[in-house]
This record gives C-alpha cells, structure tokens and sequence, in this order.
C-alpha cells in the first residue's frame, strides 16, 4: 500500500484552489469529519460534494463553505470559520482526504469515497 502524501495549499491559493478543487471533485461520496478537544464527530457520510467556497478578502471574519448532498437528499452546509490551513492528501495520484484547519474550530476533514460522478463533471 501507498503511503499517503501531504501537501499544504498556501493561503493566497485557497480562493482558485477551492474552484478547481470543487470542479474536479463535483459529486464524489464524501464523509466530513471534525475534531475537536479531542472528539472525533461525523457531520456527513456519503453525502455527494456540491462544492467548496470561501471569503477571505474584505472581510473580518473569513470562512470556507463546504456544501453537500444534491436537491433530492438533505444537504449541509458546513462552514469553517477562520481557517488556518488546508492540505490534501494524496496517495498514489489520488486526492483521498482535505482538511481545513480552523482556528477556532480544529480540523475538519473531507474523506473521499467515490471519485467525481461523471454525469456531473463540467467540461
């Protein structure tokens, strides 16, 4: 098995990393994960990715949207105040995992199941 590999995004990339990461990943399965104070706490479970947004720009409070599930199944919405950091992680060319740390809110990490479905993959 693949090690998996980590790379950080720097933060004046999050705002075009963010749309092609959500073009790219448009309706893959995902589980999202936070963590905090040493909890571990499921807030979705393949629940397909609608996308990922941000505003960090012009703003006191900056946040990442991570939005989910399609118009026929509930969807979430969770927003990530503060962020930190964001890595991918990577194994064998394959983006398995995002995480988006928060200052405020430790981690939340996006566990991919699926890759992108391709009926919804824009072109």
């Amino acid at each position: 098995m693949l090690e998996l590999n980590k790379r950080e995004i720097p933060s004046n990339e999050w705002p075009e990393f963010f749309d092609q990461f959500s073009k790219d990943h448009l309706g893959a399965l995902v589980d999202i994960e936070t963590r905090a104070d040493g909890q571990h706490q499921l807030q979705a479970s393949s629940m397909p990715l609608e996308g990922i947004t941000g505003d960090f720009e012009g703003t006191r409070s900056p946040a990442v949207e991570v939005i989910v599930g399609t118009e026929t199944d509930r969807g979430l919405t969770r927003i990530i105040h503060n962020p930190s950091k964001v890595l991918v992680a990577v194994r064998d060319g394959v983006e398995e995992v995002l995480e988006i740390d928060s200052e405020d809110e430790g981690p939340t990490l996006l566990h991919f199941k699926s890759g992108p479905n391709p009926s919804l993959v824009k072109k």
